[in-house]
């Protein structure tokens, strides 16, 4: 007889008021068993809804798990289904065997979802996914065919597990797409979303329709741009993901493009490194044209002539000239100020000094208006 480890517990049986631990799991990974009462006596615990046999033991949960969880003795991963409760045994079962280890999400597991799960899913490292067929088919009429031998609508995949070639944590991405769900909870990197989107097709779904507003995808990508805006216009680039790659733009008024390399160039398509090349030469024209004007010369007066005024329009095209030269698509409204404000310094005359400061003003208003994205 095999013994029960002591960090595990027995699953022997169900109550009643465990039928709403699916709505409590949806939440976060394992949160719902930190308001359980956990008990070693396996007559007077119960951790499922469903009539599970043999005995199903359950390791100790970490509760900053994200991803699965293991259920340990389920020889059979479709003994999942919503049956009646089996009358409770008040005594421990003895363990004959070894118990068998079944990873399984902790967001789509059986009983997560108001419907039943009807297909299983199996990662790369062997954890289970419950899903439902409506909402794969939902997303493509070919919903993962490039692996499967048939339509996923067939029969017989209500009683196979279909194996996907990708880990668990690419896996849920995906899943969390399909559903448009958040996966924030799970705070995914930046490379397992970048690998989740682009193994899209390969499943026979369309990045440009699902990885789009109001997808929570969508705005969790954004989140990346300030750290990954070359990387990830790039992506938005190559799936043609116009919102996406528009967005992501402006974080790339900084960005050096003689670093871009040809192969993600070549990623990134002719028509969308054109537009982010626009968008830099098209900033770098509209910033000159705009301090090309210098400030409007006021009235003569006694103190100071048209003579007198020359002095600042010939600081003025000095210092222009000098932000041209520096300038860079990015340039700030601080660095315009500390261009320009120094020739306040040489003026004397307060009519010159209001049609400078008037002519700055206009000069950041302008340049706030310039188009910032592609």
């Amino acid at each position: 007889m095999a013994l029960v480890p002591s960090n595990t517990f027995v699953i022997s049986d169900v109550t009643p008021e465990f039928l709403q631990c699916g709505a409590m799991m949806q939440d976060r990974s394992c949160r719902c068993y930190k308001s359980l009462q956990f008990r070693k006596d396996p007559s007077t615990f119960a951790l499922s809804k469903f009539p599970l046999h043999p005995p199903v033991y359950m390791s100790s949960i970490n509760p900053d798990s994200l991803e699965h969880f293991n259920y340990t003795g389920m020889s059979d991963p479709f003994a999942f289904t919503q049956t009646p409760t089996p009358m409770r045994s008040h005594s421990p079962s003895p363990v004959d065997e070894d118990p068998i280890v079944v990873s399984v999400s902790t967001v789509f597991f059986p009983g997560a979802h108001a419907s039943v799960s009807d297909v299983v899913l199996s990662s790369s490292d062997s954890v289970l996914f419950y899903v439902h067929s409506h909402v794969l088919l939902g997303a493509s009429n070919n919903a993962f065919l490039p692996i499967l031998s048939a339509s996923l609508s067939h029969p017989k995949y209500r009683t196979e597990i279909i194996q996907v070639p990708e880990t668990s944590a690419v896996l849920n991405i995906i899943l969390h797409i399909l559903y448009s769900s958040s996966c924030v909870q799970h705070a995914p990197s930046f490379d397992t979303l970048f690998t989740a989107i682009t193994q899209l097709p390969q499943y026979a779904f369309s990045p440009k329709t699902l990885v789009a507003p109001p997808n929570p995808i969508h705005g969790h990508l954004l989140s990346f741009a300030p750290l990954h805006s070359i990387e990830l216009y790039t992506l938005a680039a190559h799936f043609d993901l116009n919102s996406l790659a528009a967005a992501t733009s402006s974080h790339l008024l900084s960005f050096p493009l003689a670093t871009i390399s040809d192969d993600m160039a070549e990623r990134m398509g002719a028509v969308y490194l054109k537009r982010l090349l626009c968008l830099h030469v098209n900033r770098f024209d509209a910033l000159k044209s705009i301090l090309l004007r210098a400030p409007h010369p006021h009235p003569p007066t006694k103190e100071c002539d048209f003579e007198g005024q020359k002095k600042l329009t010939r600081a003025w095209a000095l210092a222009s000239a000098y932000l041209a030269w520096e300038a860079r698509p990015d340039t700030s409204t601080y660095i315009m100020h500390s261009s320009f404000n120094p020739l306040n310094n040489q003026l004397t005359c307060i009519h010159c000094k209001r049609a400078l400061a008037e002519r700055l003003k206009d000069v950041i208003t302008q340049w706030s208006t310039v188009q910032r994205t592609i």
